[in-house]
């Protein structure tokens, strides 16, 4: 280090505890409140203004996009819930009945014009076709949950007050280290010009 160059160690602050840290926003509530009451309103009306008129907007450009790029893919979920609304609607299809009929009139054997078997054929009949509408209605629900209309646009305008007072109560908390870093020793030769932080020579 050169004649008369000085080494100055700031004072580092104190790091806030947990204690002081909650009470501070504990502190801080009321004003949170108030202004949540003030302003909340005014922002999810914002966002909701924002998501009504743009969303039917970014829906298409996403399903033109898409189309563009993958014609098959962008008109199959259309197509399945079509099908699936006609099944739910209609029930078990002609080519499944006939099948299920030849089934159980095997199963049943001579007795098979019989009122028994008559009985046997269409309670089964029956039974068959409402797990047929139910299976074909939660498959219908999985595939929109899996793609729905309303993920092509997500509102960017939203703002919850409380989550924006926290997230500014953190950085704050969370500044002390870039305090405790500017406390660091500085040198200053001699003119007064400072060489920047000690520890970028290896600390003290």
């Amino acid at each position: 280090m050169g004649s008369g160059s000085k080494v100055y160690y700031p004072s580092v602050p104190t790091q806030p505890t947990a204690g002081q840290s909650a009470k501070e926003y504990a502190e801080a509530l009321p004003t949170i409140y108030e202004a949540m009451q003030k302003y909340q309103p005014a922002f999810d009306r914002a966002a909701y203004e924002s998501y009504a008129k743009y969303a039917p907007q970014y829906a298409s450009v996403n399903q033109q996009a898409l189309q563009s790029v993958s014609p098959y893919a962008a008109g199959l979920q259309e197509v399945l819930a079509q099908n699936i609304t006609n099944a739910v609607q209609n029930g078990l299809p002609d080519s499944m009945k006939n099948m299920y009929i030849n089934q159980y009139k095997s199963m049943i054997g001579n007795q098979v014009n019989s009122p028994v078997g008559a009985n046997f054929t269409a309670g089964n009949l029956v039974g068959q076709d409402i797990n047929y509408r139910i299976n074909m209605g939660q498959l219908g629900m999985g595939i929109a949950q899996a793609n729905p209309v309303t993920q092509a646009f997500q509102p960017q305008t939203g703002l919850n007050l409380s989550n924006a007072f926290g997230q500014a109560f953190n950085t704050q908390m969370g500044g002390y280290g870039a305090y405790a870093q500017a406390a660091r020793p500085m040198i200053t030769p001699p003119g007064g010009v400072s060489l920047g932080i000690l520890g970028q020579w290896g600390g003290r």
